[in-house]
C-alpha cells in the first residue's frame, strides 16, 4: 500500500475516533446532563451518529459533504471539551509516577499485536464473494452515491441483516479511503474504540495492572468469526457501556433520567446496527429498567418504565423502520411482521423450518468455542456457589447474553451462532473474568483461586491459539494492503459500466452478479437479487412454476430487464455449491440454494426466448418485453 495513502487511512481513522468522542460527550453533558468518561462518550457517539445517520438516510442526505461536517463538527466539540479539561486540569494538583520497565514492556508486547490487527483490516482483500459483494458494499455504497439505502425489496440481506445502522457508519470510509477499506469502520476505527472502552472498564474495577494486562492481552488479540464485513467491535463498546451504566445503579434508590436516556439510546443504536444484536439488547434493557435504575420503585412502576423505554427506543428507531417498510414491506423483521420475506409466501423455509436431532447436535456443536466454554463454566460455578443472586447489574448482563444466545441458537437452528453472538460474548466473558479473579484475590478460599486463574489461562491460552495457528489471513491481508491491490479491476468496471449503458436510463434493472456494488445507482433504479425469492413482493417471486411465470411476475412488477452473470452463475454455480442441498443441511441454507438455483436456470432459459441487449460471453441483459424467434 502507497504510504500516502496508509497514513490517510490512519489519521482519517484518528480524526472518526475524536469526532465520535466529541459527538458523545456534548450529547451526555447538553442532552442527559452526565460526565461520562471517554470510554462510555465513544458509545454514546456512535449511538448519536447512528441517529443522524437514519434521519439523514429518510432525507437522502447522506453524502461525502453531511458526513464531512459530521466528522468536522464532532471534532469542534471534541476540542472544546479537550481546552475545557486542559484548563480544570490547571487548578488540580499533578503528580507524576514512575512507569516500571516490566509496564513499558507490556505496553509494547500489546502495542505490537494491536498495530498488527489494525495493519490487516486497512485492506484485507478477503471479502466475502455473496455477503459482501452482492449485498453489505452495496448497501454504503448506494448511500453515497444516492443519499439512501432506497428500496431493494428483493435482497434478503436488506429485510433479514440490519435496519442500516452499519451501513451508514461504513460511509465514512469514503471520506478518507474507498470501498475496499471498508471493513476498516468496525475492524480498525471499531477494535481501537473497544479496546479504550475496555481501559476504562479496567480501571474502575481497580484489578492491578498485571491481571488487567492478561485480560487486556486476551481480549486484544481475540479472533473474530469474521466471515463478511457486519462488524462486531461497535456494538460490543456499546454493551460495555450499558454494563457500566447499570452497575453504576444497582444500589441506588433514585429513578435517574440521565442514565436511562443514555441506556436508551445505546439500545436503540445496537438494535440498528444487526438483526442478531436485538434480542440480548432488549433483555439487557430490560434488565436495566427492572433491576438496575431505582432498587425502591414498585414493579408496576418499573414495568411501566420499562414500556415508556421501548417506546422511545422504537421511536429513535422510527427513521430506519420507515426506511424498511418502503424497502421491504415490514418495518422489523420478523419482530413487526414478516413483510416481503420469502416465508410469507410458503416458498421459503426459515432456520426452524426442520429443526430436530440434526440440527440440535449442530447447535451444541457450535458452542464449543472457548468464550462460551469460559462463560458457561463460571456461570456453573456462579449458580453452584449460590452467588447469581442478581446482586450486580453484571449478572443480569451475563444472563441477557445467555439468554441472546439461546434465543439466536433457536431462531438459526444452530448456525453460526458464535459468530451472530460475539459481539456481546466477548465483553460479557471479560466482565466475568473481572469478577471472578477480584473475587479470588480476595478470597482466602485456595480452590477457588485456582479455578479463577485456571480460567484466565484457558482465555488467553485459547486466544493466542487462535491468533497464530487457526488465523493465519491476518499476515495475508497485510500483504495485500501492502500491495495496494483494488478488489475491482479496470476492465472489470469497464464491463460493468458497458453492461449497465445498455439499458436505457431511468429503467429498473434486477440484477444477480458477481459485483453489485460497482453499479451506478444514480443511473438506473437497481434491484438486487442476491438469494433469489428470499424476498420479493406480493405474491412472492415464482419458485418451480418456470421461466415463463418468472417472465410475467418480473413485468408485473415494472421490471423489464434482468442481467445476469451467467458465466460464472454470479458466483453461486451448482458445480461449487450443491452441497447446500444435501438432506440435513440447516432448512435457511438449503432453501436459498434451492430457489437461487431454480432462479438461474429460469433466467439462463429466458436467454434463449427473450432478446439480449447485451452479451460480452461473461453478464447478459435480457429484454423481458420482448421475444424472440428460436
Amino acid at each position: 500500500m502507497s504510504s500516502f495513502l496508509f497514513i490517510k487511512i490512519m489519521l482519517g481513522g484518528g480524526l472518526l475516533i475524536m469526532s465520535i468522542a466529541g459527538w458523545g460527550r456534548a450529547v451526555s453533558r447538553f442532552i442527559f446532563k452526565k460526565y461520562f468518561d471517554f470510554g462510555i462518550q465513544l458509545g454514546m457517539g456512535i449511538s448519536t451518529l447512528t441517529f443522524i445517520g437514519g434521519v439523514l438516510n429518510v432525507l437522502e442526505k447522506v453524502s461525502y459533504v453531511t458526513n464531512a461536517c459530521i466528522i468536522a463538527i464532532g471534532i469542534i466539540f471534541w476540542a472544546i471539551f479537550l481546552i475545557y479539561d486542559l484548563k480544570v486540569g490547571e487548578r488540580k494538583e499533578t503528580t507524576s509516577k514512575e512507569v516500571s520497565w516490566q509496564k513499558r514492556l507490556t505496553f509494547l508486547i500489546i502495542l505490537f499485536f494491536i498495530l498488527i490487527r489494525i495493519f490487516s483490516v486497512v485492506s484485507p482483500g478477503t471479502y466475502n464473494i455473496h455477503d459482501d459483494y452482492q449485498g453489505y458494499f452495496v448497501f454504503s455504497e448506494k448511500m453515497i452515491q444516492t443519499g439512501s439505502i432506497g428500496t431493494d425489496p428483493y435482497s434478503e440481506r436488506r429485510i433479514v441483516s440490519s435496519l442500516g445502522g452499519q451501513y451508514y457508519l461504513g460511509t465514512f470510509i469514503y471520506n478518507f479511503g474507498d470501498i475496499k477499506n471498508i471493513s476498516f469502520v468496525d475492524y480498525g476505527v471499531g477494535y481501537i474504540i473497544f479496546l479504550i472502552s475496555l481501559l476504562y472498564l479496567f480501571k474502575e474495577y481497580q484489578l492491578g495492572w498485571i491481571y488487567s494486562a492478561l485480560i487486556f492481552f486476551g481480549a486484544t488479540i481475540s479472533v473474530p468469526p469474521i466471515s463478511n464485513i457486519t462488524g462486531f467491535y461497535i456494538a460490543a463498546t456499546l454493551f460495555i457501556a450499558i454494563c457500566r451504566i447499570g452497575s453504576w445503579k444497582t444500589e441506588k434508590d433514585k429513578f435517574d433520567l440521565g442514565f436511562f436516556g443514555s441506556v436508551i439510546l445505546l439500545t436503540s443504536s445496537l438494535c440498528s446496527l444487526k438483526s442478531s444484536l436485538i434480542p440480548a439488547s432488549i433483555i439487557l434493557f430490560g434488565f436495566f429498567c427492572l433491576f438496575a435504575n431505582g432498587a425502591k420503585i414498585t414493579l408496576k412502576n418499573k414495568i411501566t418504565v420499562f414500556l415508556c423505554g421501548i417506546a422511545a427506543i422504537f421511536l429513535l428507531l422510527t427513521p430506519w423502520m420507515m426506511s424498511m417498510l418502503h424497502s421491504s414491506g415490514t418495518l422489523l423483521y420478523p419482530l413487526l411482521g414478516k413483510g416481503f420475506h420469502g416465508s410469507s409466501y410458503g416458498t421459503f423455509m426459515v432456520p426452524t423450518h426442520s429443526f430436530g436431532i440434526k440440527t440440535f447436535i449442530s447447535l451444541i456443536y457450535d458452542w464449543q468455542n472457548i468464550l462460551f466454554l469460559i462463560i458457561f463454566l463460571i456461570f456453573v460455578i456462579r449458580v453452584v456457589g449460590k452467588k447469581l443472586k442478581g446482586e450486580r447489574f453484571e449478572d443480569y448482563f451475563v444472563m441477557s447474553g445467555i439468554l441472546g444466545v439461546l434465543i439466536i441458537s433457536i431462531s438459526t437452528a444452530g448456525y453460526a451462532t458464535y459468530r451472530y453472538t460475539y459481539a456481546f460474548i466477548l465483553p460479557i466473558t471479560i466482565v466475568l473474568l473481572l469478577f471472578e479473579i477480584k473475587e479470588a484475590l480476595q478470597s482466602k478460599h485456595i480452590l477457588k483461586g485456582q479455578i479463577a486463574f485456571l480460567i484466565l489461562g484457558i482465555f488467553i491460552g485459547g486466544n493466542i491459539y487462535d491468533f497464530f495457528i487457526v488465523d493465519k489471513a491476518v499476515i495475508l491481508s497485510i500483504k495485500f494492503g501492502l500491495k495496494n491491490q483494488d478488489i475491482v479491476s479496470n476492465v472489470e468496471r469497464d464491463e460493468y459500466k458497458a453492461m449497465q449503458m445498455s439499458v436505457p436510463k431511468g429503467e429498473t434493472i434486477l440484477v444477480r452478479l458477481e459485483k453489485n456494488f460497482v453499479l451506478d445507482f444514480n443511473r438506473n433504479q437497481i434491484f438486487i437479487a442476491d438469494y433469489p425469492g428470499a424476498s420479493s413482493p406480493p405474491p412472492g417471486m415464482p419458485y418451480k412454476q418456470g421461466s415463463e411465470k418468472l417472465a410475467e411476475y418480473l413485468i408485473s412488477k415494472d421490471i423489464r430487464y434482468v442481467a445476469y452473470a451467467y458465466k460464472t452463475s454470479a458466483n453461486f454455480s451448482k458445480e461449487n455449491f450443491s452441497d447446500r442441498l444435501i438432506h440435513g443441511i440447516n432448512a435457511w441454507i438449503k432453501t436459498e440454494a434451492e430457489n437461487a438455483f431454480d432462479f438461474q436456470d429460469n433466467i439462463f432459459l429466458l436467454g434463449l426466448s427473450r432478446k439480449r441487449i447485451f452479451d460480452d460471453g461473461k453478464i447478459f441483459v435480457l429484454d423481458l418485453a420482448t421475444t424472440i424467434k428460436n
